[in-house]
């Protein structure tokens, strides 16, 4: 039995599940909140400037080093800086970075639950909650899975139309839905070194948006 009690005096827990499904999330849950405890945010001044091209528009530029514990260091150093020379900017020097980002794995719980909190701002509760709701509604495939690899089953075209009531397979290269035709024949296919759990698929959505969850 883990050292529950000790951890949670609050609450009378005397055992924790887990398993596929449960510690993927477990896992999440520890990595965000060591995030938000190595992330406390302090008070801090920083300057910008913004700079006006010849040609039109402005610029935007940070001060890069650290940030001025009171208000008081950053006025200090603002009246630092040379009035005669405050209307003229030069371009030192320029980096240049090439980067490259890889395609995205299909949709797996983990997965789901990231993009949950860094895009809505959705805690792993609330967006299995949503997620389950949309599974029950047919809008998406069951969202319990660590499985990230397509095992066969993939068919773009396929899901397009299954959230799409009024296309069907054969009518994309036709009417109003020929440029998103061309666009599902020139895609990449899946990538291909995921994780087959050999249990549920990877999420995919399954079924048209039709309002509010709830409803």
């Amino acid at each position: 039995m883990l050292p529950l009690q000790k951890l949670l005096p609050d609450y009378d827990v005397k055992v924790i599940s887990f398993g596929p499904c449960q510690t993927p999330t477990l896992a999440l849950c520890v990595e965000q909140h060591e995030k938000v405890l190595l992330s406390q945010r302090t008070a801090g001044y920083t300057l910008q400037s913004e700079i006006e091209l010849p040609g039109g528009g402005t610029l935007l530029i940070d001060y890069t080093g650290e940030p001025f514990a009171t208000h008081g260091e950053a006025m200090d150093a603002l009246c630092r800086l040379d009035p005669n020379q405050a209307r003229i900017a030069s371009i030192s020097q320029v980096d240049v970075y090439k980067g490259v980002t890889a395609r995205p794995l299909p949709l797996n719980t983990v997965g789901l639950l990231k993009l949950a909190s860094a895009h809505l701002g959705l805690s792993p509760t609330e967006a299995m909650e949503v997620a389950q709701r949309a599974y029950l509604n047919g809008r998406i495939s069951y969202p319990r899975t660590e499985t990230t690899l397509y095992n066969g089953d993939w068919n773009l075209k396929a899901m397009a139309s299954a959230v799409v009531r009024d296309v069907e397979v054969a009518d994309w290269s036709e009417g109003k839905w020929m440029g998103v035709g061309q666009m599902l024949e020139s895609s990449h296919p899946p990538r291909e070194d995921g994780i087959n759990a050999l249990e549920h698929r990877p999420i995919v959505p399954t079924g048209p948006n039709l309002g509010r969850l709830d409803t």
